[in-house]
């Protein structure tokens, strides 16, 4: 499947359940659901898509993978919170240097930005440290720093 996919430059999750391009899907033996069900519970988003599940699936979802321990989720977290440190400490270095060049208030609005920018850029490396440690506690590898 996987070669298939390549060869047809397509994700591969697609070739299973085609999202955009069917309306439903049989995704186990008599168990019908939109593609996009099927590819959540496919890639670990959420769980097993019931027949009725509605929109307050969203709200437990979350809380169903922190609580299987779901290395994809945390593999997520980890993804989304290193981009997010890198995203805060180019914000603050555009700052900094928007700053060097202002004078009077501007120059305290761009210090002031840069600081808050800086700010969430620790905030998101102790998150990813957080994350890094609750993989090794639930005995997954920890989260590779790109």
């Amino acid at each position: 499947m996987l070669v298939l996919a390549r060869a047809l430059d397509v994700p591969p999750l697609l070739l299973v359940f085609p999202v955009g391009t069917a309306q439903e899907v049989e995704i186990l033996p008599g168990e019908v659901r939109t593609p996009f069900r099927g590819s959540q519970w496919f890639t670990g988003e959420r769980p097993f898509p019931g027949p009725d599940d509605g929109a307050y699936l969203d709200e437990i979802a979350a809380d169903w993978r922190y609580a299987t321990g779901s290395p994809l989720e945390l593999y997520r977290a980890h993804n989304r919170a290193v981009a997010e440190e890198a995203h805060a400490l180019t914000r603050a270095s555009e700052y900094e240097r928007s700053r060097d060049a202002a004078a009077g208030d501007r120059r305290h609005a761009f210090a002031s930005a840069a600081a808050d920018a800086r700010q969430t850029a620790e905030r998101c490396r102790i998150a990813t440290e957080n994350l890094r440690r609750r993989a090794k506690d639930l005995g997954f590898r920890a989260p590779e720093l790109d």
